[in-house]
C-alpha cells in the first residue's frame, strides 16, 4: 500500500477520502425471486457489501484525530480515478452511484439528492479513488 496523509475533514467544510476503487453501478445490485412469495426483490451483492465494510474501514482510520462533520446542504462531488486500478475499458461514470450511496449511509452526507455537481477524473488516487464533498454553500 502506498502512504499518503489522509485529508478528510478540511477546516472549509469539504470533505477529501481515499477510498478502494468502488464497484461499477452494474455489479451492485441484483435481482431475483422471494422464495416465499415469488416476487421480485433485488438485493445488493458480495462485492458491494465487502467494499462498504473497506471504504468504511478506510474512513475510520483516514478520521482519526480529526474534526468531523455531515456535509448537510447541497454539495458538490468529485472523483479522481486511478487509471491503472481501473479495468481495462471500464466505465468512470459508473462509480459514482456506490459512493454516493455509501457516504450517505455512513454519514458523510446526509442525503445524496443534494448533489448538484458531479466531476470524474482520472487522476493521483493512491487506493483506486479520491473523493471530494464540497458544501455549495461554501463556494464563491
Amino acid at each position: 500500500m502506498t502512504d499518503f496523509v489522509p485529508s478528510i475533514g478540511h477546516n472549509s467544510g469539504e470533505i477529501t477520502i481515499d477510498l478502494p476503487m468502488p464497484p461499477s453501478v452494474n455489479r451492485i445490485w441484483r435481482r431475483g425471486r422471494n422464495k416465499a412469495t415469488g416476487q421480485i426483490v433485488h438485493h445488493i451483492t458480495a462485492v458491494y457489501r465487502k467494499w462498504k465494510q473497506e471504504a468504511s474501514a478506510e474512513l475510520l482510520r483516514q478520521r482519526v484525530g480529526r474534526r468531523w462533520h455531515t456535509i448537510m446542504s447541497t454539495f458538490k462531488l468529485q472523483l479522481v480515478i486511478n487509471r491503472q486500478k481501473l479495468r481495462k475499458n471500464a466505465d468512470i461514470d459508473n462509480r459514482t452511484k456506490a459512493t454516493l450511496d455509501w457516504a450517505q449511509e455512513v454519514g458523510v452526507i446526509d442525503d445524496d439528492k443534494r448533489c448538484i455537481e458531479i466531476l470524474i477524473k482520472f487522476g493521483e488516487a493512491p487506493l483506486g479513488v479520491r473523493v471530494t464533498f464540497t458544501p455549495a454553500d461554501d463556494l464563491p
